[in-house]
C-alpha cells in the first residue's frame, strides 16, 4: 500500500509514520509537510520515508502522489487561541488547503481519505460526553474550520464516490510533541523549569486527554475499516472517554515530578470550550478501537521524554 500523510512531520503524523514503518502492509510512505509548526521530527524519518517539504496548495506539482492508495490528512493549524487571533490564516490552512487536497483526490481517482477532525472544538459548549449524534456547534474559528472540512468531505464522498472517514480526536498528547503549544506541554515545561503554572479559568474546565499511541492505533484501524466498508462516509470519536480537569492534571504532574509549584489563575479565554469528554463506543464497536494508556501512565512517559 502506498500511503500519503499530510502533516506527517507533525506530532501525530510522525508517530503514525513510526508505526507504519514497522508494518509490511504499507509498502511506501510519503510525508507531505510545510514545516510551519517548526517541528524537527522530519530529521528522524530514515531512508524508507519520502519527505516533501511544500504547501498543500502545490500538491498538483508532484506526479508521484497521483497514484497513492490512501491519504491520512493530518495537516492543520490546530490551536484554538491562534484561530481566534488570526481566523483568516486558520481558514486558509485548514479549509482551503483541505479543499485543494480534495480536488487533487477527485481529479486523480484516489478513493480513500482519513481526516483528522476534533471533538471538543467542533461540539462547542454542550453537555458531555459528546458522541456522533450530537449536533456540532463550534465556538471558535478552529472548530468551525474542522466542521467545514467535514462538510466538504461528506459532499465529495457522495458526489465523487470517495471513501472518507472523519476522526474526531480528543486532546492528544505524547512524545515528539515538543513544538506543540498545548496545555500539557506548557505544564510539564513549567514543572521542569520550576516556574509557576498559568491556568485560565478556575481550573475546573475539563478535556478528554488521549495518548498519541492510542490515536495511532485508531488511525490504522480506520484504514483497515475503509478497505472493508460499504459506506462512503463515516465519523468516529477517538478519545479516552474520561474527563480530566486542569486542577487534576496539575495534581498528577505533582505526583510524577515530586514537585509542588505555584499556580496563577487568569480569566477564561474566548473560544475555549469549558467542559468536554467523548463517548467512543461507536469507534469501539465498528473499528475495534480501545484506548489502553491511562492519563497517569501517559503523562509519566511524556514527562520523561519532553525536553
Amino acid at each position: 500500500m502506498k500511503v500519503l500523510i499530510t502533516g506527517g512531520a507533525g506530532f501525530i503524523g510522525f508517530n503514525l509514520i513510526k508505526a507504519l514503518k514497522n508494518n509490511l502492509d504499507y509498502e511506501k510512505i510519503i510525508c507531505f509537510d510545510n514545516l510551519s509548526s517548526k517541528t524537527i521530527n522530519h530529521n528522524y524519518f530514515g531512508k524508507n520515508v519520502k519527505f516533501i517539504n511544500d504547501d498543500l496548495t502545490n500538491i498538483n506539482d508532484y506526479k508521484e502522489l497521483k497514484n497513492v492508495d490512501i491519504i491520512f490528512h493530518l495537516a492543520a493549524k490546530g490551536n484554538v487561541i491562534d484561530s481566534v487571533q488570526n481566523p483568516i490564516d486558520n481558514f486558509n490552512s485548514n479549509v482551503f488547503e483541505t479543499f485543494k487536497l480534495l480536488e487533487f483526490v477527485r481529479l486523480n481517482g484516489i478513493n480513500k481519505l482519513i481526516f483528522s477532525s476534533t471533538g471538543g472544538a467542533i461540539m462547542g459548549n454542550v453537555k458531555p460526553p459528546v458522541n456522533e449524534k450530537n449536533i456540532p456547534s463550534p465556538i471558535s474559528p478552529y472548530g468551525a474550520s474542522k466542521l467545514a472540512c467535514e462538510a466538504y468531505l461528506r459532499a465529495y464522498s457522495s458526489s465523487y464516490n470517495i471513501k472518507c472517514t472523519c476522526l474526531r480526536f480528543g486532546n492528544v498528547y505524547g512524545p515528539y510533541s515538543s513544538h506543540k503549544k498545548g496545555v500539557i506541554n506548557k505544564f510539564i515545561k513549567a514543572f521542569k523549569a520550576n516556574k509557576s503554572i498559568e491556568i485560565f479559568g478556575d481550573g475546573n474546565s475539563s478535556r478528554d486527554y488521549i495518548f498519541v499511541e492510542d490515536i495511532v492505533h485508531g488511525l490504522i484501524k480506520s484504514c483497515q475499516f475503509l478497505d472493508k466498508s460499504e459506506d462512503n462516509f463515516s465519523i468516529f470519536h477517538l478519545a479516552s472517554g474520561k474527563e480530566t480537569k486542569l486542577n487534576e492534571l496539575v495534581l498528577i504532574l505533582e505526583r510524577i515530578s515530586g514537585k509542588i509549584i505555584s499556580k496563577e489563575y487568569y480569566p477564561s479565554r474566548i473560544g475555549e470550550v469549558v467542559y468536554n469528554f467523548a463517548d467512543y463506543s461507536l469507534a469501539k464497536k465498528v473499528l475495534g478501537f480501545n484506548p489502553s494508556i491511562s492519563i497517569e501512565n501517559g503523562l509519566e512517559i511524556l514527562y520523561k521524554s519532553l525536553k
